[in-house]
């Protein structure tokens, strides 16, 4: 593991953890380790569930969040539709206002946005 020392990272993993609990009733919260990082994935409890991303490499001192829209194919296959992704976020401060944001519907938002842009064009 380069960069933080494992300590480190465990903590900064255990603060976001302990602030994302305030959208449990909202999303199921859960992280895993990698070799070259650590991500948390946050599933929205909805009919129409949207999936979060947080994930931090070893190597970076930046976060990256991705957010998915999560739906069925006719075959019934889980199929995602990434909505936003954004990246280079550089402290945990900046990270869980982005969280907030999105939860609040900054990704649809910019999603659709997008969709009418380019039927304008």
């Amino acid at each position: 593991m380069e960069g933080n020392s494992s300590l480190d990272n465990e903590n900064e993993i255990i603060y976001i953890l302990d602030d994302l609990k305030k959208w449990n009733n909202l999303f199921t919260i859960d992280h895993e380790y990698y070799f070259d990082g650590w991500a948390i994935f946050m599933t929205e409890k909805n009919l129409y569930p949207r999936y979060i991303v947080i994930f931090k490499s070893y190597k970076e001192k930046t976060f990256t969040i991705k957010s998915y829209e999560v739906y069925f194919s006719e075959l019934y296959t889980k199929k995602y539709k990434e909505l936003i992704q954004i990246d280079k976020i550089s402290n945990i401060k900046d990270l869980l206002r982005e969280i907030k944001e999105i939860i609040y519907g900054k990704d649809f938002h910019n999603y659709a946005k997008k969709i009418i842009v380019n039927k304008i064009k």
